[in-house]
């Protein structure tokens, strides 16, 4: 009887002690690698996506693992590993591939050397001179193994700094099929997350195999009883050293580390480094902040540190509680030095080169992506910030250069088509949208076929075209493309545009920006109010309490109480509802509109805090700067030189969205100069 309990609690996986299967050793068993010769557990490293899409738009991929071999300086993993990170049309245009090394407590660029699909492996060239690794074992010693061991930094719920291990027996060699060449039976601790680690003979520390994937077998446990195993499955070393042969890496991979010394602070950098994928992965904004803080601290002359906090310092720029410039200047700074410490570095050129051009710098936007491209003339973020930068034929010939690297990227024909829209070759710019959406059907470019379309003056065949961007995506970005055009080609459909803005303040992405969000919004509230303000300002007025009465939280309808206040007259009023608006959303653009009725109700200092709180805001806004000026010429012209100062701030401000048109600064600057001359005289 006690045996046939022993039996089963064994056959059930039930018994818990590693003494009766291979197959329970723990997580981070310091025993079974206190015992293993020759292994190092710093060989074993993550590998990290970092991308970026023209605008503000960062993305990022679950972390992978990898190994160092022979001198250190080549890497082996999982093809599938790293097989996404390469650039496609459904993937950011500029992708930084990054390796995080325990040893060196830094973060690297890698390059893809070779890639095995059928085995499912992947050579990687790291850039350090040297670095701990482990040994290739022989096929003779494979053959004779009866255990291996799986040691991996699994990337699954969390990223992991410890090493995790587990021990398993030998299931069968069979080479028919590459990948999964070397089985092993029945998982405990192994899950997703685990490929690309190395499967380990313990008796000497040498590299068996890649793990690739896991194997779902349903078992029959007596009559009764049926479960399921997870056996572990991956290329043996007999693929590995076929690629390593094909592509002539054979000396690195046998050779041995050189010149290894401690690094100072490594294992704290290195904790830094995959707390901020953590974080940056659990949404934690404020956490992967300070993550790439903290990792630059201890890394002040790592490249990639600088472009952490970049990446981080762009999110951050989001908090309502610091004004968005204080996050601009900290990014621009890590893009400066990243170029100072590696000025030949194109994916920093290209990726400052953006932030720039979201900031409305374009002449220096402009002169980054060129710089990019003197380094990388392939690199897609710098041709396509070209692109929106241009407007001239450079611009049709960068779009083109676009489609000769890849004819068939979708992403390409999307930007060619925008190009030639700003050229006012509409025609053309059909056509190339039509060639995105024949190449990629799945709703990513229907709306640049309704663009085309909407410049051709054909808003009726563009809708349905819009329509069906939001259904076959229907991302945030989507719905807000086409709440845009029935704000601005449908004047008799704005209730249908007020939904469709809605459905885009609900998506949890945030691929469209607070504040183009909030320009929408008060594009829509414009149209909505504008001609019956005209109108009737009363009538204006009645509708902006009706649907405050509906939507009392609304701060859009507040602010169009207060410009039909303000439009009778009725001042005090005005501020009183103005305050609203501001008290609703803090970081919205209603600071205007509120230091203008402070300013008609007689509240000068009032009125100038607030205009000083909306410059704080938006420093780079060049209309504020205007009204500022404007300010102080009609209600304080004793501060004529201050009003002149600032009309030159608002003519070098570099964000471009909130223009100043030539005619309205020719006046002011009239009104300036005769104010001067009147107090000249005096």
């Amino acid at each position: 009887m006690r045996q046939l309990i022993f039996t089963l609690l064994v056959t059930l996986n039930l018994f818990s002690s590693p003494a009766f299967t291979a197959g329970k050793s723990a997580v981070s068993n310091p025993q079974i690698l206190e015992n293993i010769p020759d292994f190092d557990t710093r060989a074993i490293v993550i590998l990290g996506y970092l991308g970026q899409r023209p605008g503000f738009h960062n993305t990022a991929k679950w972390p992978s693992v990898a190994f160092a071999i022979g001198d250190g300086t080549i890497l082996l993993t999982a093809a599938h590993c790293v097989s996404h990170y390469q650039v496609t049309s459904q993937r950011p245009v500029s992708v930084d591939t990054i390796v995080l090394s325990p040893y060196y407590g830094d973060i690297f660029e890698f390059e893809i050397l070779a890639l095995d699909e059928k085995a499912d492996l992947a050579i990687l060239k790291a850039p350090w001179p040297s670095h701990p690794a482990l040994s290739l074992a022989g096929e003779q010693e494979l053959i004779s193994a009866e255990q291996i061991l799986i040691a991996s930094r699994p990337q699954s719920k969390h990223i992991a700094n410890q090493l995790r291990t587990e021990l398993l027996p030998v299931l069968k060699i069979d080479e028919t099929d590459p990948n999964t060449a070397l089985q092993l039976k029945g998982t405990k601790q192994v899950v997703r997350g685990w490929s690309g680690s190395p499967m380990v003979i313990p008796e000497n520390g040498k590299v068996a195999g890649v793990l690739t994937k896991l194997g779902k077998i349903s078992v029959k446990r007596f009559r009764i009883f049926r479960s399921t195993r997870h056996d572990a499955k991956g290329c043996s070393v007999r693929s590995i050293y076929e690629l390593l042969r094909k592509n002539n890496l054979e000396s690195q991979a046998l050779g041995r580390p050189s010149d290894l010394q401690e690094i100072p602070d490594a294992e704290q950098a290195f904790y830094l480094a995959t707390d901020f994928f953590e974080q940056l992965f659990n949404i934690n904004i404020e956490g992967h902040f300070q993550a790439a803080q903290g990792f630059l601290k201890l890394r002040p002359d790592s490249v990639q540190a600088y472009l952490l906090l970049g990446f981080a310092s762009v999110a951050k720029a989001g908090d309502p509680n610091v004004p968005e410039h204080i996050y601009h200047e900290l990014a621009e700074s890590s893009y400066q030095k990243a170029l100072q410490l590696d000025p030949n570095n194109s994916h920093t050129h290209a990726v400052y080169g953006n932030f720039l051009k979201k900031l409305g710098r374009n002449a220096e936007s402009l002169a980054q992506s060129e710089a990019a491209l003197s380094i990388d003339p392939n690199n897609r973020l710098a041709l396509i910030n070209k692109l929106t930068l241009l407007k001239s034929t450079e611009l049709k010939d960068t779009a083109q250069r676009l489609i000769s690297i890849d004819p068939n990227d979708p992403n390409f024909w999307f930007y060619y088509s925008r190009a030639l829209l700003n050229l006012g070759e509409n025609e053309k710019a059909l056509e190339a949208a039509q060639k995105a959406v024949a190449l990629d059907p799945n709703g990513l470019f229907y709306g640049a076929l309704a663009d085309a379309l909407v410049k051709l003056d054909r808003p009726d065949e563009a809708e349905p075209y819009y329509k069906l961007m939001t259904e076959k995506c229907g991302c945030q970005n989507c719905w807000v493309r086409y709440a845009n055009f029935l704000v601005k080609s449908c004047p008799t459909k704005l209730d249908e545009a007020e939904k469709a803005l809605g459905i885009a303040e609900s998506k949890k992405q945030d691929r469209v920006s607070k504040e183009d969000m909030a320009n929408l919004r008060m594009n829509l509230t414009n149209e909505r109010y504008g001609a019956l303000l005209e109108e009737s300002p009363e009538k204006a007025e009645a509708l902006a309490r009706k649907l405050i009465k509906k939507s009392p939280q609304d701060g859009y309808n507040y602010w169009a109480l207060a410009s039909a206040l303000r439009k009778q007259e009725k001042y005090h009023e005005a501020v009183t509802a103005a305050e609203k608006a501001v008290k609703l959303y803090p970081d919205g653009s209603f600071h205007p509109r509120l230091a203008n009725c402070l300013a008609k109700a007689g509240e000068l200092e009032k009125a100038e805090r607030t205009y000083n709180r909306m410059l704080d805001l938006y420093p780079n806004r060049p209309r504020y700067w205007y009204w500022y000026a404007e300010f102080l010429v009609d209600y304080l012209p004793d501060r004529i030189e201050e009003a002149r100062k600032a009309l030159e701030k608002a003519q070098d401000a570099p964000d471009k969205r909130w223009p100043i048109k030539d005619e309205e600064f020719n006046e002011l600057f009239e009104k300036i100069e005769n104010k001067t001359a009147a107090i000249q005289e005096n």
